[in-house]
């Protein structure tokens, strides 16, 4: 009887002992291993992190997941992330509760949000950093999410990295560049550059319409030769400027000065008879975008923009609200933005809204539209006039031109 006790005494040490060894230690916090072994692979689902590789500072990591199987699934809010230590993987600690602002106590609670995912789709996700314990440090992570209630992972780094909490797309801020800044800077940050007649990292066009289509944040710097030979530096950015999900394009003057100006649609069509990547403030309900498009992301240069065609075209199927991406624009000066509520259905409206303010104010088709269809367009002509064009009920083809500062139509 001794025997069997001491036996199993001994038994219990060894198991204690062996699961201590698999605890990992990281700033004084006791890690738990994963859950999960050591792969993850599913050849039905794929999930990727943005970038490869990540500074420690870092406050967002985007990913994306891919359904490649023939049905749809679903997955949720929950995510973790692990950490690779001494040969295993263990779980990098979250946040169950902190102290609020004043004083009380915030729990934390995974929402109880499905969302599908069909065959073949493409969706984005995001990591906040900052609902875990621990500030990362150095070395490999996966980010593991549960789809059809089987686990994925994707894999990345932490390290020595372009990708920053100040420059989370890669890019310093245009203002901030320096005076000597070259052709040869811009192709070693990645830039899509046009000079002598040539492209260089072209990809990144049909990456930042990719990107953009899912919602993620990102940058676009174009970087063309100037008249003088010195490069003309333009930012293109995307996510929560003065709207939720818009355009700027930032432009960098030889004096050093930057121009911003805001776009709220991205879009493929006949731009002086030949297919062009654009965007524009111009809500189009036709094939085409139009012609006056103020910025186009390819050169007028270029012959072949097919691929990044086809970026554009599998974008608007991914876009999800028709108010902010198709029937929003921008004034000029950004002061103001437009949407179109209604169009058809012997209706128009036009929410008119102030950017700074968020006063709105509808406004119904004129009288010179009779009963109408619908529109066909809407654009805005200068910092206080915005163009309806549109068709009523008999046919006729109406275009009108509201004042913002009168606050009616001009005749």
């Amino acid at each position: 009887m001794i025997r069997k006790c001491t036996a199993l005494l001994l038994f219990a040490c060894v198991l204690f002992a062996a699961q201590t060894a698999l605890a990992a230690t990281v700033n004084g916090v006791e890690l738990q291993p994963s859950p999960y072994g050591a792969k993850l692979a599913d050849k039905c689902f794929a999930l990727e992190t943005e970038y490869p590789v990540y500074a420690k500072d870092i406050e967002k990591i985007y990913f994306t997941i891919t359904n490649k199987t023939k049905k749809s699934a679903t997955f949720g809010d929950e995510y973790s992330l692990e950490i690779y230590q001494d040969g295993g993987w263990y779980v990098w600690p979250l946040k169950t509760s902190e102290i609020g602002p004043n004083g009380e106590t915030v729990v934390y609670v995974w929402p109880g949000d499905e969302y599908d995912l069909d065959r073949g789709s493409t969706r984005s996700g995001r990591l906040p950093l900052s609902s875990f314990k621990l500030p990362l440090v150095d070395g490999v992570y996966r980010v593991v999410k549960l789809i059809n209630g089987k686990p994925c992972a994707a894999q990345f780094e932490v390290g020595a990295s372009r990708i920053t909490a100040a420059t989370p797309h890669g890019f310093a801020r245009t203002e901030e560049l320096p005076a000597a800044y070259s052709f040869d800077d811009a192709l070693a940050e990645g830039a899509y550059v046009i000079r002598g007649g040539e492209q260089f990292n072209r990809a990144k066009v049909a990456d930042f319409i990719r990107k953009s289509g899912m919602g993620i944040p990102c940058t676009l710097r174009v970087v063309e030769e100037a008249e003088n030979g010195t490069p003309l530096v333009k930012d293109i950015l995307f996510g929560q400027l003065i709207q939720w999900r818009c355009y700027a394009v930032r432009t960098r003057g030889a004096d050093g000065k930057v121009e911003t100006e805001y776009y709220s649609n991205l879009s493929v069509g006949k731009v002086n008879k030949k297919n062009r990547v654009v965007l524009c403030d111009y809500i189009n309900f036709g094939k085409y975008a139009p012609k006056d498009a103020r910025f186009a992301l390819i050169s007028g240069a270029v012959a072949d923009a097919s691929a990044e065609i086809s970026a554009v075209q599998k974008l608007v199927k991914t876009r999800t609200s028709i108010y902010v991406y198709t029937c929003l624009s921008y004034s000029p000066d950004a002061k103001y933005y437009a949407t179109v509520v209604r169009s058809g259905k012997n209706r128009v409206e036009v929410s008119l809204n102030s950017a700074n303010t968020y006063a709105s104010k509808t406004i119904y088709a004129p009288a010179s539209a009779g009963t109408p269809k619908g529109l066909t367009s809407l654009r805005w002509l200068d910092g206080e006039r915005f163009e309806l064009r549109g068709v009523s009920q008999s046919g006729k083809a109406f275009t009108a031109v509201y004042n913002v500062t009168t606050g009616a139509y001009e005749s």
